[in-house]
């Protein structure tokens, strides 16, 4: 089976200990853990620029480094939501609609019927380089 965003999308909220999550972690190989104490981990992998934050043990946010940063690698997943690596700020526009906030460096969307709140950050050239899908409602 291959994992896509949409399947970690899909499981905003879900326990870490989810066998849907547990799974996930196996297929992508995320071994990369970070204690953020006291309530707070990030798992992920720094080589697929892809890291998954929980929050009391719920997945609360998805993040994909799209470009690459100074701790991880251009994320190697397909992006969520038919997002390309090479789209504009004005793509995004096109391909999602209005978002609900935005200025030069983001936009920020309510997808799913508002159950997903994503968050897209832009370089100085107006490309994407940050995509993060977080759970508007945790514990489901």
């Amino acid at each position: 089976m291959t994992i896509g965003s949409h399947d970690l999308i899909e499981n905003l909220g879900k326990t870490m200990a989810s066998p849907e999550l547990a799974g996930i972690f196996s297929d992508l190989n995320l071994t990369d853990v970070q204690e953020d104490p006291p309530f707070r981990r990030y798992v992920g992998s720094k080589t697929m620029g892809l890291s998954l934050l929980f929050n009391e043990l719920h997945l609360l946010d998805i993040q994909f480094f799209v470009k690459p940063t100074n701790s991880y690698q251009a994320c190697t997943l397909a992006l969520p939501y038919s997002l390309t690596r090479d789209m504009s700020q004005e793509d995004v526009h096109k391909l999602l609609g209005e978002p609900t906030r935005y200025d030069s460096t983001y936009s920020r969307y309510l997808k799913d019927d508002q159950c997903v709140k994503l968050v897209i950050e832009y370089d100085k050239s107006g490309s994407i380089r940050y995509v993060s899908a977080s759970a508007a409602k945790v514990g489901k």
